[in-house]
């Protein structure tokens, strides 16, 4: 049996836990890495989140740190050692691993692809969520704005407050 591996980068929102970002490729660097911060910066123009990673050596180098600063965004990491410290996105692949990935036998990286991509789509637009008062993502970003839009309060600028938080997994392909 050979093992393949290909990795997922994916940036999870605290505000309403949903992945702004994500991009799956067949090595675990900057090359996966880069363009999905560059896509949740394109996607979300006004968004001026803390970011927050791992000690990866994607996220601690200076061409990262770079990107950061250009997109108006602090960065924090994780302490050495620390898995908690990301718990949110920890907590991501456990969900996506336990409902999507450990379900099924993947021998084709197509496949395994579209599964990702699929349960991603999943998980943004119709999977309920405990912490969100039982509500969708997209019914939590609905209520926000409308709520916004209700009391339009200078002070209460959503796009400031957000967290991402950033993670790598990989999968093992079966061949």
């Amino acid at each position: 049996m050979t093992v393949k591996k290909l990795y997922l980068s994916a940036i999870l929102d605290l505000y309403d836990r949903r992945i702004v970002a994500y991009k799956i490729g067949n090595s675990n660097n900057n090359d996966l890495v880069f363009p999905t911060f560059d896509e949740a910066v394109h996607l979300n123009p006004d968004a001026h989140p803390i970011f927050h990673s791992d000690r990866g050596f994607q996220y601690t180098n200076r061409v990262f740190h770079q990107k950061i600063v250009d997109a108006g965004m602090i960065q924090s990491m994780s302490r050495v050692g620390r898995c908690i410290d990301n718990d949110p996105m920890e907590g991501w692949w456990g969900i996506l691993k336990s409902e999507m990935y450990y379900l099924r036998k993947f021998t084709d990286k197509d496949e395994l692809i579209l599964a990702i991509e699929e349960y991603i789509r999943y998980y943004n637009t119709r999977r309920y969520q405990l912490k969100l008062n039982c509500m969708t993502r997209w019914n939590t970003m609905k209520r926000m704005l409308l709520d916004r839009m209700a009391v339009a309060v200078a002070s209460t600028n959503c796009t400031d407050c957000f967290w991402s938080i950033h993670g790598m997994f990989f999968f093992a392909l079966s061949t």
